[in-house]
């Protein structure tokens, strides 16, 4: 019998004399062999394996150190709110132990998992962001759950197994709905995806924000940060949630409607940058009523900090996000600026606002791109003595911003329609800066000031009539 942990001597042979000293060395290469095995006490639950130079046995501890191996998962339950019970139980969590088990179903909005009834964690993607629905896609996913010191990791969420797929051959064009694949060397190497169209239109943002053009043997370097320094004008590509929200001032959709007459108002799916250009927030479509803010499509949307009045009244629309989960939603406040916003919600991004009349119904209007329509203009000056100095109308406009009036004005005179921020000057048929015609309905633009206001100046003292047609509203895509 010869093996690397005893070699028996042959010593004795059967019914033939021994002595002590060969017996004593018999049994010393016995127990140099037993030395070669990992000691038992104190070692309970630990494994046994080759070491690295192939010479003995050791321990590893895989229910403590969660280096070693994965723990089993029973009795799975819940698929947005899983729990399940570990073998051995423990009382409290240890950071970086792994875990593995089958899925009891497919999530459907963010997932927070239980283990052993200790305490409620967050499980999330291996980048930090809340789950996706589907990235346990049905009963029997495996999931690897890896514990950190405040949430839990899934790290094989199956939308971002499958999104990267390698082509046989090089693709020549890339269109919109193409992944594309990024190692992101900040993060241990791991693959993640941009999409193109996000691509295309993140790289402009970056150039328009003042970073250099970007070349193609710059472009593979990748920055570690998850935000760009002010300072810093290198061409270098974020590999991480930066790129997702460099894009300045993005909005697109998040158009409103109503049909007036009534407390509903819709808005359509689109996507934004919050205020503080961190991250973009997408949404589809909505509808909110004018009840106090509840999470979700047709819900209330009134923030904490308001009340409805019995007067007409503006009211200024929000899109809003919890960081913490990553759950977008819409709000609606008396503030022009800054919404009241929930609690847990730090993010948001003004998109237009709505005037809620005398009975708290919404007053009827059409959106278009960020121009605003009334569906029944509004006579906002009638005006029989004009005068010929310049006066200052109130417009049915939304206040705390400035929006570019569109309108229709008439009288016996000319007439000069502008900007209070800019020069108060007579009007004229025939020299700088004439004005509006006289007897015949005009049209006429111009940006109002912050308190709904413009200014009109008559050639002659008579009458005069302004109509109100819509505005357009920025809605801070100049952040």
């Amino acid at each position: 019998m010869s093996n690397e942990f005893y070699n028996q001597s042959g010593w004795p042979q059967k019914n033939a004399p021994g002595d002590s000293a060969s017996a004593d060395a018999e049994f010393l290469a016995i127990q140099n062999g037993f030395a070669k095995l990992p000691a038992l006490a104190g070692l309970g639950l630990r494994m046994v394996r080759v070491n690295s130079a192939g010479t003995a046995l050791e321990s590893v501890t895989p229910l403590t150190s969660g280096l070693e191996s994965y723990q089993l998962l029973s009795g799975i339950a819940g698929t947005n709110a899983i729990t399940a019970i570990t073998q051995p139980t423990f009382a409290a969590y240890i950071t970086g132990q792994l875990y593995r088990g089958q899925a009891a179903g497919a999530n459907t909005t963010g997932v927070t998992i239980n283990l052993n009834s200790v305490s409620v964690l967050i499980l999330r993607r291996p980048d930090g962001s809340a789950l996706q629905p589907s990235d346990i896609p049905a009963a029997g996913y495996p999931m690897l759950i890896w514990v950190r010191a405040a949430d839990a990791v899934l790290i094989n969420p199956y939308n971002e197994i499958t999104a990267p797929v390698v082509a046989a051959a090089a693709k020549a064009t890339l269109v919109n709905g193409d992944l594309i694949p990024v190692v992101d060397s900040a993060a241990s190497n791991v693959l993640k995806t941009w999409s193109f169209a996000n691509l295309v239109t993140q790289l402009s943002g970056l150039c328009s924000s003042g970073w250099n053009a970007l070349t193609a043997t710059t472009a593979t370097t990748a920055t570690s940060s998850t935000t760009q320094a002010s300072t810093d004008q290198s061409t270098k590509i974020a590999t991480t949630a930066f790129v997702g929200s460099a894009i300045r001032g993005y909005l697109a959709g998040f158009t409103l409607s109503t049909a007036g007459g009534s407390t509903t108002m819709s808005i359509t799916g689109g996507e934004a940058q919050e205020s503080t250009r961190n991250v973009c927030m997408t949404l589809g479509a909505y509808t909110k009523t004018t009840a106090s803010w509840t999470l979700g499509s047709a819900g209330g949307g009134l923030d904490t900090g308001a009340s409805l009045g019995t007067a007409s009244t503006w009211y200024y629309w929000y899109v809003i996000r919890r960081p913490d989960t990553g759950v977008v939603d819409l709000i609606f406040s008396l503030s022009s600026s800054e919404p009241t916003l929930p609690a847990n919600y730090t993010q948001y991004r003004y998109i237009g606002a709505g005037l809620l009349n005398g009975s708290k119904n919404w007053t009827a209007f059409t959106q278009m791109g960020r121009d605003f329509y009334w569906s029944i203009p509004i006579l906002d000056v009638t005006t029989i003595f004009s005068g010929t100095s310049a006066v200052t109308a109130t417009l049915t406009i939304p206040s705390g911003r400035k929006v570019k009036v569109f309108g229709n004005a008439n009288g016996q005179q000319v007439s000069y329609i502008s900007d209070l921020a800019n020069a108060d000057l007579a009007p004229s048929e025939t020299i700088a800066p004439l004005g509006e015609t006289q007897a015949a309905a005009s049209e006429f633009a111009c940006w109002s000031n912050t308190s709904s206001q413009i200014r009109y100046r008559c050639s002659t003292n008579g009458t005069f009539y302004l109509v109100t047609k819509g505005w357009r509203d920025l809605a801070d895509t100049n952040l």
